[in-house]
């Protein structure tokens, strides 16, 4: 996964081409220490050695890749600490060398990078998420404290740091300043989903599902259509006893989103909470003609059928979805009237 992640990082970072990522460079964040963003380093050096450091760092990046695609991360650790002492301001370096460092179970000299970003930068934020994340796999809730107050010093209205400080409090068990600080970074930052998502898991923690209902229902207000916010609105539904009102949200989502079949599976089973079995029978089908392969469904359907009484259909279905899949499906109940087990042959007298 985190291999998968540093694809991604590079692949975005050297079809754009910019030479600095740091957060002087983001809207609302502006360093007038710092050259403008509407101002590029243009470089004199550009026009003393006729080099673009810009194109020395797309082609770096192609490097790093064919290194990183043949599994020579030592050689791709090279070349990114060889980039950053040529050119300490292309920031994406740091952060992709702390990545390949953290995937290689180096995790003190990926902080030492991220460290070194911030002594260039304290109002970079990507070093930040990457050092409290760090401490959170340590287990080190102080570590994670004080990050964050060093995010509020350079930015006093930074969203992520309060949710920070919500997650710190949520780990020493202090659930009222948790909330506060979970409040103050949806203040900030109304469409902060983080700090949604845990302010009302922190709800149902404390018993107060009616607010986590009316906290998902909000943020759906603000964002139409999301399905992670629909997700735990059907969730803490179905959770309160209210499944006609999840079957309600996730048939929604299966409108907007049909190809969704964790979701679907989840109505399947309200339908049979519900006793409605020919509309999760239906639900089954649905999925399964989309994913024949998504045995943790075709099991459900396939017992389902059983328990309808309806053993010559699970055959026929197990057949046709077969021949979509591609192979044979072995499914693991047996189908049809179980053969009695025959008694065990008596011990003879002595």
């Amino acid at each position: 996964m985190r291999k998968l992640i540093i694809l991604l990082v590079i692949i975005f970072m050297a079809a754009s081409m910019v030479p600095a990522l740091s957060a002087e460079n983001a809207p609302g964040t502006e360093n007038p220490a710092v050259t403008s963003p509407d101002k590029p380093i243009e470089n004199a050096e550009v026009k003393e050695t006729g080099i673009n450091p810009a194109d020395i760092y797309q082609e770096t990046m192609s490097r790093i890749m064919e290194n990183i695609n043949s599994n020579n991360n030592a050689k791709a650790e090279e070349v990114l600490r060889q980039l950053i002492k040529d050119y300490p301001d292309f920031d994406g370096a740091y952060d992709l060398l702390g990545s390949l460092l953290r995937g290689e179970g180096k995790v003190d000299d990926a902080a030492g990078i991220y460290n070194q970003m911030l002594s260039k930068n304290p109002r970079f934020e990507a070093p930040y998420n990457n050092l409290i994340e760090i401490e959170f796999e340590r287990g080190n809730v102080n570590g994670v404290k004080e990050l964050a107050l060093k995010m509020l010093a350079a930015n006093v209205n930074n969203s992520r740091a309060f949710g920070y400080l919500g997650d710190y409090c949520m780990a020493i068990g202090k659930f009222d300043m948790a909330e506060e600080f979970y409040s103050k970074s949806l203040l900030s930052n109304s469409l902060n989903n983080d700090a949604a998502e845990r302010l009302g898991s922190l709800y149902k923690i404390t018993g107060r599902f009616d607010k986590a209902i009316a906290l998902y229902k909000d943020a759906l207000a603000r964002t139409p259509g999301s399905d992670r916010y629909m997700r735990l609105l059907a969730d803490t539904y179905a959770e309160t006893g209210k499944l006609n009102e999840a079957v309600e949200v996730l048939q929604k989502m299966a409108e907007i989103y049909p190809g969704l079949v964790q979701s679907r599976r989840d109505l399947a089973h309200l339908w049979v909470k519900l006793g409605n079995i020919p509309a999760a029978l239906a639900e089954y089908k649905t999925i399964l003609d989309m994913t024949p392969g998504y045995l943790d469904a075709l099991n459900d359907y396939i017992g389902l059928l059983q328990a309808s009484g309806k053993n010559e259909t699970a055959v026929t279905e197990i057949e046709r979805l077969g021949k979509i899949w591609g192979e044979k499906i072995k499914f693991p109940i047996p189908v049809g009237p179980e053969k009695p087990a025959e008694a065990p042959p008596e011990k003879p007298q002595k």
